[in-house]
């Protein structure tokens, strides 16, 4: 099983955000090293981070220094993690989100004497890179929010597997329920400006989905679908206390996820699951 290799540690992943934090704080970035070092990385993130990563960092065929690895609109961390570890090279792109630079690649600048990390806006449904020109994509819970409602996740991940070249892989993470559904939200999407009406925000994918829109859809074989779950329900309750309080104590969430979030092994478990990692190899 891909997820028992603990080449990183969750403890490793969150000491190397608090160390760009920490740098940073050296550098003189004051704002983006204090957000850091406050929340190094958010609930639900370590224990995906270190799925991803390990199974990343143990594929032989990735490791060398002409490797591409594409990030579809992931939370930057993770680039920066998998940039310091690996020789090849990481794209890390995000729709319109301006942190990317002014965050995220100066944190870059204050660690790393690398210069394999690149930072750029790309829209997954219209990519502008070579077909067959990556080894590897992920991309984390950013599928579910694509538009249109109908068919926006599907035609990204058309889009993104033209870009892979045989052989190599694609791996998403997407929430999962007991039940399929679409949520609406009256507010600016990444995509879409409101003006008046609900605007779609996100997917939510139950077993059916994940097999006729996302496996069905994917011209590779399925290497594993990992379901995590909590083992007590912490965001529910940490979501209904006051924003000041979460914002004063948001130095835990972190250290919550390694003791909280598991891997789904029993049908039980499975059915409480929240999040599904999946990883495929393409043809």
């Amino acid at each position: 099983m891909f997820y028992n290799n603990n080449r990183l540690t969750k403890v490793e992943i969150i000491g190397y955000a608090f160390k760009l934090g920490f740098r940073s704080l050296l550098c003189g970035d004051f704002r983006i090293a204090l957000k850091r070092i406050i929340l190094p990385i958010s609930y639900w993130r370590v224990t995906i981070f270190q799925l991803l990563s390990n199974f990343i960092l143990n594929l032989k065929d990735v490791s060398g220094a002409g490797v591409n690895i594409l990030d579809i609109g992931s939370p930057k961390l993770m680039s920066l993690l998998l940039g310091s570890e690996i020789k090849g090279k990481v794209h890390a792109t995000d729709l319109c989100d301006t942190a990317i630079f002014s965050e995220w690649k100066k944190h870059y600048l204050n660690y790393s004497a690398k210069d394999n990390v690149i930072f750029e806006y790309a829209n997954a449904k219209d990519l502008n890179y070579p077909d067959k020109y990556f080894d590897l994509v992920y991309s984390i819970s950013v599928i579910h929010m694509i538009t249109p409602a109908d068919t926006g996740d599907i035609i990204a991940l058309d889009e993104i597997q033209k870009k892979i070249r045989p052989g190599g892989y694609l791996l998403l993470e997407v929430p999962f329920r007991t039940n399929y559904g679409l949520k609406y939200v009256k507010r600016s999407t990444f995509e879409e400006k409101y003006e008046g009406q609900p605007l779609f925000n996100e997917r939510l994918y139950d077993l059916e989905a994940i097999n006729t829109r996302l496996a069905a859809n994917i011209n590779g074989i399925l290497l594993n679908k990992i379901f995590l779950y909590e083992r007590l329900p912490f965001e529910i309750f940490w979501n209904s206390l006051p924003s000041i309080f979460r914002s004063l104590f948001a130095f835990i969430e972190p250290w919550v996820d390694v003791v909280n979030v598991a891997i789904a092994t029993d049908m039980n478990n499975y059915q409480k699951s929240k999040s599904v990692v999946l990883i495929f190899r393409m043809d």
